[in-house]
């Protein structure tokens, strides 16, 4: 597989991926469970709460509000975020950049974006629950646990992007073509590769 040459940027938690996060469900629904986990919506609210193992992590994530950790709790009921905060920046050069900060740029898409998943089927699984219920989303936009760890050790990531149909995407596709402008745009470079997007990046956490 061909690399991708590193750039200064840096990818900072999944979040640096708001900008293409879904279109709003409708108010208080469940979006998608399996097992003990689960996703839901506050279409009120503009949050989204993710529920798994008794851990619960809340996210203000709606077009017309800036994105931002609201509420993270442990299984043991322990709450570490005292007030909304960013949680995330990418930085490129000498300039840093609030995820989800509108003032930045950042704008929300109606794709959806499974950060560090086990494996493809938890994609095809949220597509075909949003379908059942009559939302399906243009696309989703995932990668694994094992991408995250070769973005921190190698500085790419790959990233899948499927249409709405589970179809992955091909060169020449429209969606396939504004999620790597999207990436460009915030000086995150990517090229489509053997069915993935590489992504330029490395992968830190705020401390």
């Amino acid at each position: 597989m061909r690399r991708v040459r590193q750039t200064p940027a840096t990818l900072v938690l999944c979040a640096s991926l708001t900008f293409l996060m879904a279109a709003p469900a409708a108010a208080a629904d469940s979006v998608a469970t399996a097992g003990d986990a689960s996703i839901a919506h506050d279409q009120s609210a503009g949050t989204w709460t993710l529920t798994a193992g008794g851990a619960t992590l809340t996210l203000q994530l709606d077009a017309s509000r800036d994105f931002a950790v609201t509420r993270l709790t442990a299984a043991g009921g322990t709450t570490w975020t005292g007030s909304p905060v960013s949680d995330s920046i990418i930085k490129v050069g000498s300039q840093s950049y609030i995820v989800g900060n509108r003032a930045s740029g950042f704008a929300l898409r109606d794709v959806v974006v499974l950060p560090a998943v086990e494996d493809h089927w938890t994609a095809e699984r949220l597509l075909s629950e949003r379908r059942q219920v009559g939302e399906p989303v243009r696309g989703v936009a995932w990668f694994t646990a094992p991408d995250v760890w070769h973005a921190v050790d190698h500085g790419m990531l790959e990233l899948n992007v499927w249409h709405g149909s589970s179809a992955n995407v091909a060169p020449g596709d429209a969606l396939l073509d504004e999620v790597i402008a999207v990436l460009d745009a915030h000086g995150l470079s990517g090229h489509f590769d053997e069915g993935r997007i590489e992504v330029a990046a490395f992968w830190q956490r705020r401390l």
